[in-house]
């Protein structure tokens, strides 16, 4: 495994836990701006763990009137590669063939087109901790952290995103008194 920088691995999680995979605009933990920045993003390019794709380009006229940080769009667009996301421990086969399935399956823009209320089964970390949330007992929060190898707040983070993506996520205390997350809908 590549030795990364702070700023490269945090670049590269900010990318893998994007929707997108782009890795502009950095995180707000990232304090190397400018110059700073891109010795890093070009760092991470020549060793393939990030790639340039073509990014829009922006008219005149879709400029905003005041000049915000967070409204102006990136120059270029960058985003993580399987070998960035192998970098960083993440299973880029998983991730990967939920992005491929993802971006597949989405429903055409007709109007008698119904929308799939059933959410596509995520692989990597996040299909680990449906395997184990989807247990009879559940899974705790320490359970899930450990599996993952996150910390307590990130899992909770990604047990939202879950939520977000149609799995029926709940926070229980059985008859003993032990907190679990488990899977109750059949998604």
């Amino acid at each position: 495994m590549p030795r990364l920088s702070d700023t490269q691995s945090i670049l590269l999680s900010t990318a893998a836990a994007r929707l997108n995979s782009s890795v502009l605009p950095p995180a707000d933990t990232v304090k190397l701006k400018g110059a700073g920045l891109e010795r890093s993003l070009a760092a991470l390019l020549r060793r393939g763990l990030i790639s340039e794709t073509p990014g829009q380009k922006r008219s005149r006229s879709a400029a905003p009137t005041t000049r915000r940080r967070d409204t102006k769009p990136p120059a270029r667009n960058l985003v993580i590669t399987a070998a960035g996301l192998d970098a960083i421990g993440i299973d880029a086969s998983g991730v990967r063939a939920e992005t491929d399935v993802r971006r597949a399956t989405k429903p055409e823009a007709t109007p008698d087109a119904a929308p799939s209320s059933e959410p596509v089964l995520p692989g990597g970390k996040l299909g680990l901790l449906l395997e184990q949330a989807s247990r009879p007992d559940g899974a705790s929060i320490e359970e899930l952290s450990n599996l993952a190898g996150w910390l307590p707040h990130t899992t909770r983070a990604a047990l939202s995103r879950l939520r977000q993506r149609g799995w029926d996520i709940q926070l229980e205390t059985n008859p003993t008194g032990r907190k679990c997350y488990r899977l109750t809908g059949t998604a």
